[in-house]
């Protein structure tokens, strides 16, 4: 499972989502939560597979609207 914050910007999604499969990440849900249109947002991804660290950091470095990244091995 993945935590990211962002600005609700369009093509923040588009990107995770590139980064993901990329890596071969397969995402099995997504939940997107906003306080306003244009404002903070953020995203839960479960995944089929873990997340390792460093493809999480390339996540937040893919677009400068993705403010944080956590990245969980939840059993």
């Amino acid at each position: 499972s993945s935590d990211l914050r962002h600005h609700d910007k369009p093509g923040v999604v588009a990107k995770v989502c590139e980064e993901l499969a990329r890596e071969q990440i397969n995402i099995s849900t997504m939940r997107l939560f906003r306080k306003g249109k244009g404002s903070e947002a953020v995203m839960i991804i479960h995944t089929d597979q873990p997340v390792p660290p460093d493809v999480a950091e390339r996540v937040k470095d893919s677009n400068e609207n993705i403010t944080y990244v956590m990245a969980l091995d939840i059993i």
